[in-house]
């Protein structure tokens, strides 16, 4: 689940249990207290069940169409070797198609009075795939297994922009290293939830505490607003599938929801 989801996901469910504590307000017919209100914040943590691959073909030439013939060479021979693990071609995604020049790197500052560009070197075509659905974790050994055999065939690591992912904890500005392993829970609303009740839980427990000292005993929730949502996945496997010690480090490393939110009690 993208970020910019889980914070949807997060105001629907603020939303929905305020607007449920407000109309059983409504329903009574007693006036509320001057709400008590407290920041607070809640988690959830579960370990990742599930892993998506990840890889890129590339496609090198001095023309679009020599770097396109590469490109649909490697990517046969990709599909190949998958083939071989029951990877069927309508498996492999294509999340991104680019053509591009290539450009040789040059330091502006040796020539200064000449700004434009030096001729292309060629052009690059590439497509970035991710194989569905993800496999469980517990087959993590074939995962990695297949990520190898596309790696032979000529695939590569999957560079994604910091700007538009897995969000604070995937993806800025600048490209993160290659992607070949993703990890994510089955059931990102339902972690979501527990974050969010485990944040109402502090706060009644600390709205208790207050009333305690007034010789009130009746609390009600009155208003619930969500400041912040964030989440952490253990994301990337950055090698080649040779050494698996860093892809189980991640897959045993717990996916984090935490949010962050100020919750009112009236009391009586």
């Amino acid at each position: 689940m993208k970020l910019r989801d889980l914070v949807v996901a997060s105001v629907v469910v603020f939303v929905f249990v305020g607007a449920a504590y407000a109309q059983d307000s409504s329903m009574t017919g007693q006036k509320p207290s001057a709400p008590l209100t407290f920041r607070v914040t809640g988690q959830a943590e579960a370990m990742p069940e599930t892993v998506t691959l990840h890889f890129s073909v590339v496609g090198d030439g001095e023309t679009l169409s020599s770097a396109m013939e590469r490109l649909d060479k490697t990517e046969r021979a990709v599909a190949d070797a998958l083939r071989k693990f029951d990877v069927k071609p309508e498996q492999m995604k294509v999340d991104r198609f680019s053509l591009a020049p290539l450009q040789p790197t040059v330091d502006p500052s040796m020539n200064p009075m000449n700004p434009t560009p030096p001729p292309s070197l060629g052009y690059r075509a590439s497509r970035d795939y991710s194989i569905t659905p993800a496999m469980s974790v517990k087959s993590l050994p074939k995962a990695i297994q297949i990520v190898d055999a596309a790696l032979q065939a000529g695939a590569r690591a999957t560079s994604t922009p910091a700007s538009s992912s897995s969000e604070p904890w995937r993806y800025g500005g600048a490209s993160q290293p290659g992607m070949l392993l993703e990890y994510a829970v089955s059931d990102p609303d339902k972690l979501l939830k527990e974050a969010v009740n485990d944040a109402l839980a502090r706060a009644r427990k600390l709205a208790e505490e207050v009333i305690k000292q007034t010789g009130k005993e009746s609390l009600q929730l009155v208003s619930v607003q969500m400041t912040q949502s964030t989440a952490g996945y253990p994301y990337s496997y950055p090698g080649s599938g040779m050494d698996d010690s860093p892809s189980t480090t991640a897959a045993n490393q717990s996916v984090k929801v935490t949010v962050s939110a100020e919750v009112g009690f009236s009391y009586k």
